[in-house]
């Protein structure tokens, strides 16, 4: 679940209606004390309540209201069970009312967000099946005019740091600056400075592999045991593998733990990261980028380096970038797989057509989103599609039925509309097999006439 950030106004809203769901929760348990005493008298008290509570109108209406229905998200039905089983406690003096209040609030508060996002995402229930919205963060809010293009992509709650419209601007500030951060980068690598020449090749390390910039001192506790973690900047030689002249492989422990695993093949910054690995290992120091004068490269320096050359990136932002490029990288070397399972379904004539070229198209973004998560060194592909993943790559899959040539086009150039239709892959499937236009038709008519 996201870790949502409320606003002011939002914290107000949440705290009043926790403030009424405690209020209806005490009028309830007044009202249905008659319940808690017929329980008493069955064999199995508990069971007994909450089978009448789950049959009880009143129970239905206080849950309805402060805790949503099940159609409403995905974990209404575990909010509102826990709410009955507060209430039967309660009422069965397993619990007292102050425990169940408590229990009562968790769930509320819980709530309050989830309802939010489900009614803002009223719009996206209607247009996209939960298999395929499960391709999106969890929290989106997206604004369509009557043509269905997108007029705003955000988020109901904002994240910790970023909204989802922060990060998707960041990453295609990078998309279309690319170019001339290369040139940058390139340049400085080149220097005679050799700050300048760490600078530009952890950048070159962010931009490739998508690690973090890390920082020193970092440190995570795995297992109760608090161990040191790295980043592109801390990193340290027994971190690095030259395979050969085009091949470095990084592999160290990373944010919470996790052992990042990454790969160079730009030559000319392996070429420059293993002349300063080999001086550090000669000299014995803990890590790579250390100058003639035993100062370390803080990651301070790199913060600056792209205020300095790259306005509003930031060095965590080539994160965000990296994990698109895997998704759309991912799609548009699957998308022909896609096709061709697609065509194969329209030539069996199957009855079930629909059914399985969505299955297809969910086991397509499943291996693009595996991809991204792998390229991050993610245990959650979840976390990849919430925080990382530009949505626009998913969404111009969704509404074309397929991606662009290239990245920018894909995220940039293309107009934004928010739709999906199985038959509009099913469509270009046909296409790209070359039919005539008589052809196309005539398959038409005949995948309509089936549904």
């Amino acid at each position: 679940m996201p870790k949502y950030n409320l606003n002011l106004v939002q914290q107000r809203e949440q705290a009043r209606h926790v403030t009424q769901a405690l209020s209806a929760y005490t009028r309830l348990a007044r009202e249905v004390v008659s319940m808690g005493a017929s329980a008493k008298a069955d064999s199995n008290p508990k069971r007994r309540f909450t089978q009448l509570a789950r049959s009880s109108s009143k129970v239905s209406a206080f849950l309805d209201a402060f805790i949503g229905q099940p159609t409403d998200y995905s974990v209404a039905y575990s909010f509102r069970e826990k709410c009955i089983y507060a209430l039967r406690d309660q009422l069965l003096g397993l619990k007292t009312q102050a425990e169940a209040e408590e229990i009562i609030t968790k769930n509320a508060e819980k709530s309050y967000i989830q309802m939010s996002v489900s009614s803002a995402q009223k719009n996206l229930r209607g247009l996209l099946p939960p298999e395929i919205k499960a391709f999106l963060p969890e929290n989106i809010v997206i604004e369509t005019d009557d043509d269905g293009s997108i007029t705003s992509m955000t988020d109901v709650f904002g994240n910790e740091k970023d909204d989802l419209q922060t990060k998707v601007n960041l990453v295609r500030k990078i998309v279309t600056d690319y170019n001339k951060i290369v040139k940058q980068v390139k340049k400085d690598l080149a220097s005679k400075n050799e700050r300048t020449k760490f600078k530009a090749i952890v950048t070159s390390i962010l931009m490739e592999t998508g690690i973090r910039p890390g920082r020193e001192g970092n440190a995570s506790k795995v297992a109760g045991v608090l161990i040191e973690t790295f980043g592109a900047v801390t990193l340290a030689p027994e971190h690095i593998t030259f395979v050969k002249s085009n091949l470095a492989e990084l592999k160290f422990v990373g944010k919470a733990g996790t052992v990042n695993v990454a790969s160079l093949s730009d030559n000319a910054v392996i070429r420059e990261l293993k002349n300063y690995a080999l001086k550090a290992l000669k000299g014995k120091l803990k890590r790579v980028f250390v100058d003639r004068n035993g100062i370390s490269l803080s990651h301070v320096e790199i913060n600056y380096y792209f205020q300095e050359y790259f306005g509003s990136i930031r060095p965590s932002d080539l994160r965000k970038y990296k994990a698109t490029e895997q998704m759309f990288e991912a799609l548009k070397e699957e998308q022909q797989k896609l096709q061709a399972n697609i065509l194969k379904f329209v030539d069996e004539e199957a009855e079930d057509l629909k059914e399985r070229v969505l299955s297809e198209i969910v086991n397509t973004l499943n291996l693009a989103v595996e991809r991204a998560k792998s390229s991050l060194s993610h245990l959650s592909g979840a976390d990849t599609v919430g925080y990382y993943i530009n949505p626009d790559v998913v969404l111009s899959f969704l509404s074309q039925g397929f991606v662009d040539a290239d990245l920018k086009s894909a995220i940039i150039k293309n107009d934004r509309t928010l739709s999906f239709d199985v038959d509009v892959f099913v469509q270009h499937a046909l296409s790209k097999r070359g039919s005539s236009s008589h052809n196309l038709l005539s398959i038409f008519t005949e995948i309509e006439n089936m549904f």
